[in-house]
């Protein structure tokens, strides 16, 4: 079956939207489960005055990272159904999960589309999603070149 999908991802969540030509797209939202880079710094307020770091910053941060790490991969997973794929979001999440789908090269190359894009609605991304495939071609299956 043909399928177009479209991702919009940052580091709080994806919104997946599938059109496959029969009936109304369908869109799933998945939630990353990170905490947010810009939480309290962590910082103690010592006697002299000055301020020192508690020595766990660097533990949350390799958390998130572990919890990010297994967000793309469950995007990923949603993604494996696609024909032709759009990835639009925010620089810094769209290409850490470029990067992580380069591990699977057969998927990463049926990316024909990308784009640095703010928050959108689920309305606009369906929208956006389907005015970017009309009219572009669909890949050749590898069945119909060998003429089974």
């Amino acid at each position: 079956m043909d399928r177009d999908i479209g991702v919009w991802i940052d580091h709080r969540q994806a919104v997946i939207v599938t059109i496959n030509g029969v009936g109304p797209p369908e869109a799933q939202i998945i939630e990353s489960g990170a905490e947010s880079k810009h939480k309290s710094t962590g910082h103690v307020r010592a006697s002299s005055g000055l301020h020192r770091t508690t020595g766990g910053h660097k533990h949350e941060e390799n958390k998130r990272r572990q919890v990010l790490a297994k967000y793309y991969d469950r995007v990923i997973s949603r993604l494996a159904a696609a024909e032709r794929l759009l990835i639009v979001g925010p620089n810094g999440a769209r290409l850490e999960l470029e990067a992580r789908m380069s591990r699977r090269p057969a998927l990463a190359k049926r990316i024909l589309g990308r784009a640095q894009s703010g928050r959108v609605t689920q309305r606009q991304l369906v929208a956006n999603v389907r005015r970017y495939f009309e009219g572009k071609p669909r890949p050749r299956r590898a069945a119909a070149v060998r003429g089974e």
